[in-house]
């Protein structure tokens, strides 16, 4: 008997998920972005929700939760229906929290399903342009000629870790500060309430063509497109094996119907191909990436999961 109606439920599974497929998405979707609204990733959310909407056939509405370093907005999404009608758009950070984090509420993996990863980019390290220093060894100097005078700001687990590596691997005395998102972050510094800060290049790139703050150094091994004059930390400070990219990755609840993932995965497969998207997100320092199946990006989570781990164990930096 439990094998007939295990064998009368598949059948029924084969039956629906065609037509689920065929009818998705029927109403808006909400695309939760767990950043503060103005932020790199908010930016991101917009530029990319309003183009798969118009792809999908019914608005992609952003919806901000921003909070605990991503957390709040993503556990909202975890706890979601698994319909596709919740969706997550979050940078590496999602999986750097387990080893940042003390008590996540969700398990970074387990509980959501991946769609694709889409994009990657850098982040920068940021001076309000009032500060006593012009770039990196500038800083490096100050810092230790006043140690524990200076301090940095950040909005999540990646920008804190920008900040923990730098210290780190200089040698360095400052006071990391904790924000709510990129937007205040910048405000901040470029207020002069705090002489330095971590943004994503979508955050900086504005800034720095505005020439509202000083961009002292990018966090990846190579310089952006969008800035080219800036240096990486790594050749700005001397610091060879200083290297963190972000990427950024679609999510659903555990259990998203394969047909839905694949409607969806398909759909941000084309959107990253059109050339007006890619030069879109060139001006923000963002590089599109494709080809990556919902099984790559979970293998990508789990193994980026694990470097992180590594990294912060041997920076010795405690969750938070």
């Amino acid at each position: 008997m439990k094998l007939m109606i295990s064998g009368c439920v598949a059948a029924m599974l084969a039956l629906v998920q065609p037509a689920l497929a065929q009818d998705f998405p029927s109403r808006p979707i909400t695309l939760v972005v767990p950043y503060a609204a103005g932020g790199g990733v908010d930016a991101t959310a917009r530029l990319v929700g309003e183009r798969l909407g118009e792809a999908l056939g019914q608005p992609v509405i952003a919806q901000n939760r921003p909070g605990a370093s991503t957390v709040i907005g993503a556990e909202a999404v975890a706890r979601a229906e698994p319909d596709g009608y919740t969706l997550l758009l979050v940078p590496s950070t999602h999986v750097v929290n387990t080893s940042f984090v003390k008590k996540l509420p969700f398990d970074p993996i387990e509980d959501f399903t991946p769609i694709t990863i889409f994009a990657s980019l850098s982040m920068a390290l940021v001076a309000g342009s009032e500060q006593p220093f012009d770039n990196l060894r500038d800083v490096v100097s100050y810092a230790r000629a006043h140690p524990g005078q200076l301090s940095i700001g950040s909005s999540d687990s990646l920008t804190v870790l920008a900040g923990e590596m730098l210290k780190s691997m200089a040698d360095l005395d400052i006071e990391q500060v904790n924000y709510r998102g990129g937007a205040p972050t910048a405000a901040d510094v470029m207020g002069g309430h705090i002489p330095l800060g971590v943004l994503t290049s979508i955050s900086t790139t504005p800034l720095y063509k505005a020439k509202s703050l000083k961009v002292l150094g990018v966090t990846g091994p190579r310089r952006t497109a969008a800035m080219p004059d800036v240096p990486t930390i790594a050749e700005a400070a001397g610091l060879p094996d200083y290297d963190i990219q972000v990427w950024y990755v679609l999510l659903g609840p555990a259990g998203l119907p394969k047909p839905v993932v694949e409607r969806l995965h398909s759909e941000m497969e084309k959107i990253m191909e059109e050339p007006e998207m890619q030069t879109r997100l060139a001006g923000l320092g963002i590089d599109p990436i494709l080809g990556v199946t919902p099984d790559q990006a979970e293998k990508i989570m789990k193994s980026d999961m694990r470097r992180w781990d590594k990294i912060i164990k041997a920076a010795g930096i405690q969750p938070q």
